[in-house]
């Protein structure tokens, strides 16, 4: 008997070791994940935590980020504080980071943060018991990606240099 159950406890570690961690279908947990995949570029896995408007606007960064053919840089966010409320099918998440190393607009100009807290929020919408991140058309619209270019293009002159 001891055999068996020693066998059956090696069989689930071995079967647990291979799969990826489950997180929590809280707004707090998809937030968590959903900027984890976006940090290492796994735009594919960060759409399937996303409403349809935000996975266009992932694929916009991601065709942003993969023009220049160079390898995109691995983030990594720091949650200083995050807390959500919801509200049946909504919720927002409002979070503090730090940033550290990072390149920001300041003034017209392109300049590199040495560290700086930044507070903001997510929404989330529950589409089928399932929580995702929504970014609403208004606020990736097209000046914004235009921003976005201008910024990386900055960047990319910045690296050259």
């Amino acid at each position: 008997m001891k055999k068996v159950f020693l066998l059956l406890l090696l069989f689930s570690l071995l079967l647990g070791c291979g799969m990826e961690p489950q997180f929590s279908n809280t707004p707090e947990g998809v937030v968590r994940k959903w900027q984890d995949y976006m940090d290492k570029n796994e735009f594919e896995k960060a759409k399937e935590l996303s409403t349809p408007e935000t996975q266009v606007t992932i694929t916009s960064i991601e065709a942003l980020l993969t023009m220049d053919q160079e390898p995109i840089p691995i983030d990594t966010t720091e949650f200083i504080t995050l807390s959500c409320q919801e509200k049946t099918n909504d919720a927002v998440c409002k979070y503090t980071i730090k940033l550290e190393g990072e390149f920001m607009e300041l003034e017209g100009e392109i300049v590199r943060v040495e560290e700086e807290i930044i507070a903001d929020s997510f929404l989330l919408k529950k589409i089928d018991g399932n929580w995702l991140v929504d970014i609403p058309e208004e606020m990736a619209d097209d000046e914004e990606m235009k921003g976005m270019e201008e910024i990386l293009d900055e960047l990319l002159k910045e690296t050259e240099k």
